[in-house]
C-alpha cells in the first residue's frame, strides 16, 4: 500500500466489492483502509474531507451489514437444501420421528 492512499477511493473501492459480491477483495480493502486511517490519524484531513469519510463509511457499513445479512440467507437455504436431500423428518402419530424419503427417490427406484 503506498502512504497517505486517499479513504475515499478504499470506500469505493470497497462498495463496488460488495456490490459486484467479490468477497475475496474485501479483506484486503479492509486491510488498506484500516492503514489509511491510522495515516488519517497522524495527519489528520480537513473537516470538510472527514465529513466525506464519515458518510461514505457509513453507506458501506449499510452495505456490510447487508451483504452479511445475504450471505446468512444463502447458509440457511444450502441447510434447508441439505436437509431435504437427506429426507424429510416428521413425527407419526404415536409421537416416534419418521423419516420420508427425500423428493425424487422414488423415482430413482422405477
Amino acid at each position: 500500500m503506498r502512504p497517505d492512499e486517499d479513504p475515499l477511493q478504499i470506500l469505493d473501492d470497497l462498495r463496488l466489492a460488495l456490490l459486484r459480491g467479490d468477497l475475496a477483495a474485501l479483506e484486503p480493502l479492509v486491510v488498506r483502509l484500516d492503514q489509511s486511517c491510522l495515516d488519517l490519524s497522524r495527519h489528520p484531513a480537513a473537516p470538510d474531507s472527514l465529513h466525506e469519510i464519515g458518510r461514505r463509511a457509513t453507506e458501506t457499513m449499510e452495505l456490510l451489514v447487508a451483504a452479511g445479512r445475504g450471505v446468512l440467507a444463502a447458509k440457511r437455504r444450502l441447510v434447508d437444501i441439505a436437509t431435504v436431500r437427506q429426507g424429510l423428518v416428521t413425527y407419526g402419530g404415536t409421537g416416534q420421528r419418521q423419516v420420508l424419503d427425500p423428493p425424487g427417490s422414488a423415482l430413482r427406484r422405477l
